[in-house]
């Protein structure tokens, strides 16, 4: 009975030192699993800022506000100052032309033929410029003139509203005037009428061109839009600007200008795989950049396969009952759309000219737009990648403060979110109904929505409101400050607050558990060690003497585990400067080690009962990966040691109940021994009488 007893004692004691070493592994494991994978997730940031800087966005405004300048022209007579034909005409002839053909220099003297096609001396023509018309195809059936105006009014001319409703038909005295294909692909419903100019054409030859089309109604009532097309390369950037001056001829009569001045960065470490590289060479700091892709590229792929094994292991519906799931699906997916458009450039590139004659156009406007709207992605994933760092800021309630409150307020927040929504839209639309005929800030209901928003930022024209309507001018103006501004603005604010006192008031009074998790690794890490050390020591001990090179190892890693003044102390202790350690000299720095790692195993008791003292809440130390994965691991570790417990418990029962059985069989049997033994002695007797 005391045997299996002790037997007992021992397995329990085995068991708890398991789960105390399995704990600590994981201790060490959590911290260093976290840090890894902040690491890496800083590393993968790094790799799209590196990405995303070399786009040249910082010398590309420069670039095109010059050339914006250079091609508008001054008040009164600028681009922007077009509002009917004439100045149309009158702007290509005055403005566009003289700085697009140059042939004289600064002093008046003509340029020799290497210095013209250039705007602004330094940006180099390619191809000719090209002036596109878009025209809108007379259909009765979508645009009737009243009977009661039939005899005043010959024809209407509607608006474009698809690629159906472009017309390709020819025009103009006999005809002269057609359509012809643009770009790589051919729009859907009609063509395009274009009239080309070679870039080392004289200005006035081009100025008589155009007077020409004047005259011969190449502008006429069913033009909706012409174009003035050029694309420039700067060799000191190394970028193209593809310029597009829109004038549009509306069907409510008039010209509104529009423009686009696009950069193109030509991707040189992409043009790696083309045979465009011919045209421009990559260097080195191309191909390294290229090798940066190429990483960024495969760790997106590894993160989009490590989702995807994510989502099949819990299902979709757990998937994507976490909020930072659905980021990162949606992260994921525009990078791989991102990378999508940068294949699809490279392959625009062996369908430019890059080099085409004087008078031939060279389109560039599919690369310019393709190179804004991968931008466009970058730009909106930028927001997405910074705002998962917040993932991994769940480690330390006081770095994730920020989600912890978000979390708070989300059931209030949801619920003010529909009021304010339900009381903005209806502003939008009064604003919209009240002054949309009479100011253009509020012409249509998404200019009236985005109006309203910097009213609350502080952006408004009272003045402008009231003359437009001096009855609901001010009445509109000012229930809507009241009501947005004044109170669900305030309750917003008032709902954010309270949300961060109540998290603050939870996490305040408690030790952030990555700090925590942190010095427990580094306390496992220096405990695990010093054991090392113990055994190192008894190792180079086996020859009875410690020599100087072993001496010198050990103090080096007593240095490095517990630090400077510590090891000097025990060094002190210990070393008679003979410059070896006896039998007892090792025994004693053997003691001092030891009795270095009890109390540092002590003082890691000691800040373990206080973490079960001074914890976080349940629901907060929940968010910690480490602390969960610590508990889970230790968790199942404490259920296999209690079944063995259980197992054996059951195994020394079941023994003891056959001992049992086995002595009671053994008493039975020596009692009929004695029984026969007797009877055996009164045989003699017997035989006697």
């Amino acid at each position: 009975m005391s045997v299996s007893t002790e037997k007992l004692t021992e397995l329990r004691d085995r068991a708890e030192r398991v789960v105390r070493a399995t704990e600590e592994e994981e201790v060490e494991a959590g911290f260093r699993s976290a840090c890894l994978e902040v690491i890496f997730y800083l590393l993968f940031v790094a790799l799209f800022a590196v990405v995303t800087w070399m786009s040249a966005i910082n010398v590309a405004y420069p670039y095109s506000s010059k050339m914006r300048e250079a091609v508008y022209g001054d008040p009164p007579e600028s681009f922007e100052d077009v509002f009917q034909e004439s100045q149309f005409w009158d702007y290509l002839e005055e403005q566009a032309i003289p700085t697009l053909f140059v042939r004289e220099d600064a002093n008046g003297d003509v340029l020799p033929p290497d210095q013209r096609g250039y705007v602004l001396r330094v940006n180099k023509l390619i191809g000719a410029v090209r002036l596109e018309q878009k025209r809108v195809e007379l259909d009765p059936g979508r645009c009737t003139v009243p009977p009661v105006y039939a005899s005043l009014i010959d024809n209407c001319y509607p608006s474009i509203r698809t690629e159906f409703d472009v017309s390709d038909e020819s025009y103009g005295r006999e005809d002269r005037f057609s359509a012809v294909s643009t770009g790589f692909f051919v729009d859907v419903g009609g063509q395009r009428f274009v009239q080309d100019f070679a870039n080392d054409a004289h200005p006035d030859d081009v100025v008589d061109e155009l007077r020409k089309l004047r005259n011969d109604s190449w502008v006429d009532l069913q033009t909706r839009e012409v174009h003035l097309l050029f694309t420039v390369y700067n060799p000191a950037v190394d970028l193209f600007c593809n310029v597009d001056l829109e004038f549009k001829f509306l069907h409510t009569g008039g010209v509104r200008p529009e423009s686009r001045f696009r950069t193109v960065n030509m991707l040189r470490q992409w043009l790696l795989l083309t045979p465009s590289r011919v045209f421009f060479p990559p260097g080195v700091e191309h191909q390294l950049l290229f090798i940066a892709e190429m990483v960024f590229f495969l760790i997106v792929l590894g993160m989009v396969v490590a989702e995807v094994r994510q989502l099949a292991r819990v299902g979709w519906l757990a998937y994507i009952s976490s909020v930072w799931n659905v980021i990162d699906v949606l992260n994921l997916s525009l990078f791989i759309v991102f990378f999508f458009y940068r294949f699809f450039f490279v392959a625009l590139t062996s369908l430019i000219n890059f080099r085409p004659s004087p008078d031939t156009y060279s389109e560039f406007r599919y690369m310019a737009e393709l190179t804004y709207q991968s931008q466009n992605l970058a730009a909106f994933n930028c927001v997405l990648t910074y705002v998962k760092l917040f993932k991994y800021l769940q480690f330390s309630t006081r770095l994730s403060q920020l989600t912890h409150t978000l979390t708070e307020a989300s059931e209030d927040l949801a619920g003010f979110l529909f009021m304010f929504l339900l009381v903005f839209m209806a502003y939008a639309f009064s604003f919209h109904m009240a002054f949309g005929m009479d100011v253009a800030k509020f012409s249509d209901f998404t200019n009236s929505y985005f109006t309203l928003f910097l009213i609350i930022l502080g952006e408004f024209d009272f003045v402008e409101l009231r003359l437009a309507n001096d009855l609901l001018g001010p009445v509109l103006f000012i229930s809507y400050i009241v009501i947005v501004f004044l109170i669900l603005f305030n309750m917003f604010l008032a709902i954010i607050g309270d949300a961060y006192v109540r998290v603050k008031e939870r996490t305040g009074a408690y030790e952030d558990p990555f700090m925590r998790n942190i010095r427990a690794g580094f306390s496992a890490r220096k405990r695990k060690r010093l054991r090392k050390l113990e055994m190192s020591i008894d190792n180079a001990g086996a020859d009875d003497v410690i020599t100087a090179d072993e001496i010198r190892e050990i103090e080096a890693d007593l240095r490095d585990i517990l630090g400077d003044e510590e090891t000097d102390v025990i060094m002190a202790k210990v070393s008679d400067d003979d410059g070896v350690f006896s039998p007892d000299e090792a025994a004693q720095l053997m003691a001092r080690i030891v009795e270095s790692r009890q109390k540092l195993e002590r003082e890691m008791r000691r800040d373990e009962r206080a973490d079960k003292t001074h914890s976080l809440p349940e629901e907060i130390e929940a968010k910690d990966p480490a602390f969960a994965l610590r508990m889970s691991t230790a968790k199942a570790v404490r259920e296999r040691v209690e079944q063995i417990e259980i197992n054996q418990k059951a195994l020394f029962t079941s023994i003891q109940s056959s001992q049992k059985a086995i002595m009671l069989k053994i008493g039975s049997l020596t009692d009929t021994m004695d029984t026969i033994a007797q009877r055996l002695q009164a045989v003699p007797g017997m035989q006697r009488r």
